[in-house]
């Protein structure tokens, strides 16, 4: 019986509560780097809603940009156009879908007239909603308001 009161190493236990340890620390770090990939994710995806509501929002205040609609294909989107829209009580249109790295965004663009202005040349605000389109729902990621005043004079 000598023989193994010489012996070094390790015990069972030991090396069954090391591998507990190990396991415990693997899972923590593994919980972490899952929950850090899908903030990405999401971050990535209200990035681009950003980058697409700026585009829409810049096109439409330089008169670039355009209604998708049977009632005007091709005219541009100027001040006058929009002041006529309001007017008419049009305020809500959905742009067409743009599908990004698998997603599809939705814009939406509402037209409102601003208190600021007067009555002849009121001041416009463009609010730009873009959406992520699922099966069922969207979920609006990016809302962005901008206001565009009469060129000609001078706002």
């Amino acid at each position: 019986m000598r023989i193994l009161s010489n012996e070094k190493g390790f015990t069972l236990i030991e090396v069954i509560a090391a591998i507990i340890i190990f396991s415990v620390s693997l899972l923590l770090f593994n919980s972490y780097f899952v929950n850090s990939f899908s903030n990405s994710k999401k971050q990535d995806t209200q990035m681009v809603a950003m980058n697409i509501a700026r585009q829409v929002a810049e096109q439409w205040k330089n008169s670039e940009g355009t209604l998708p609609s049977s009632e005007f294909p091709e005219e541009k989107l100027n001040y006058e156009r929009l002041k006529e829209l309001i007017l008419k009580g049009e305020e809500d249109h959905i742009l067409s879908s743009t599908s990004i790295n698998g997603a599809v965004y939705e814009p939406k663009v509402t037209l409102k007239k601003m208190p600021a202005g007067s009555d002849n040349n009121p001041l416009i605000l463009i609010t730009v909603c873009v959406s992520l389109k699922n099966e069922k729902t969207a979920i609006p990621l990016a809302i962005l308001h901008t206001a565009i005043a009469n060129p000609k004079k001078g706002g």
